[in-house]
């Protein structure tokens, strides 16, 4: 593809300055897309491409006129990135309105989130159906020096995309039909030690030993919470009463009230009814740090999970 690139330039009478192309590999090779005469990058960053490339392409550029002895000797050294960056564009199967954005949660806990812009998904609260680059969403950069790191959050936003997408965005469906009586606390066997409760409201007799009830308003404020205390395990009850974006937010909040190791469970009752479904659920503790356990045959079908970390 580089040498693809080099012919396009010559072929082009490109001579002096930067350049900026786009290509796309195909089965037959690589193909054109657009070539121009500027530096790449005005959207990314300055510090981000300095720390990746290791120099800035106006500064190279200047080189080239101002100090060819410097340009020269750069521009012979083996290329090399410092770390990987990824530029992922979201993709919308079908366009609407949106209710509430869960993306803005989930973004907080990707450790390679560098950077990027939602502006497009904010402009009159609507989205449209992706069909090319102005008609996304928007995009995330990711980076990391560990590639491994940049693949696994970008298979995460794009497992949403494809399997759950109101879980990145919203979008008008639907209202949740939850039953009018309160869940029942599910079975706690499995969590031991303490364990924290967050749901809608207190039940007027709450249970005996080491289970602390919390409400939504101890964790919607950021910073607020259970305090310094870790959890040894926790249950996630909140219904329908607040947008899936609160409730996303409340689940991540959850999640980093546990201990490395501490249990988490949602059960049937809360994710039955919920727009996102058991998928959705599941997708969003696999983004909080979550690893998901493997049910035992004959348990309920709540979900459990562990906490390894959350961004």
């Amino acid at each position: 593809m580089v040498e693809y690139a080099y012919q396009v330039l010559d072929a082009l009478d490109f001579r002096y300055g930067p350049s900026h192309g786009e290509y796309m590999l195909t089965e037959t090779g690589p193909v054109l897309i657009e070539a121009a005469s500027r530096p790449m990058g005005g959207h990314f960053p300055k510090p981000l491409l300095d720390q990746l490339l290791g120099h800035h392409l106006t500064d190279v550029s200047l080189d080239s006129y101002l100090d060819p002895e410097a340009f020269e000797r750069d521009r012979n050294r083996p290329y090399r990135t410092n770390g990987f960056l990824m530029n992922k564009f979201f993709i919308t199967p079908q366009g609407g309105a949106v209710d509430s954005y869960p993306v803005l949660t989930i973004l907080r806990c990707l450790r390679t989130m560098a950077g990027g812009s939602l502006a497009p998904a904010f402009t009159d609260f609507r989205l449209a159906t992706t069909v090319d680059l102005e008609t996304a969403p928007g995009n995330i950069l990711l980076y990391s020096q560990d590639e491994n790191a940049v693949w696994r959050d970008y298979e995460i936003l794009r497992t949403i995309e494809q399997r759950c997408f109101s879980a990145l965005f919203e979008m008008s469906a639907k209202p949740e039909r939850y039953p009018e009586e309160a869940a029942p606390l599910p079975s706690l066997e499995g969590l031991e030690g303490r364990v924290y409760v967050l749901a809608d409201e207190k039940p007027e007799t709450p249970p005996s030993g080491q289970v602390t009830y919390l409400t939504p308003e101890a964790f919607l404020p950021e910073g607020a919470g259970p305090g310094k205390e870790l959890a040894d395990g926790a249950v996630f009850m909140m219904r329908g009463k607040y947008s899936l974006e609160e409730r996303a937010n409340l689940l991540r909040r959850l999640t980093g009230a546990l201990r490395p190791g501490g249990r988490i469970l949602i059960p049937e009752e809360i994710y039955r009814y919920c727009s996102v479904g058991r998928t959705g659920m599941e997708i969003l503790l696999t983004a909080f740090g979550v690893r998901l356990e493997v049910p035992v045959y004959g348990s309920d079908r709540s979900i459990v999970g562990t906490v390894e970390s959350c961004g």
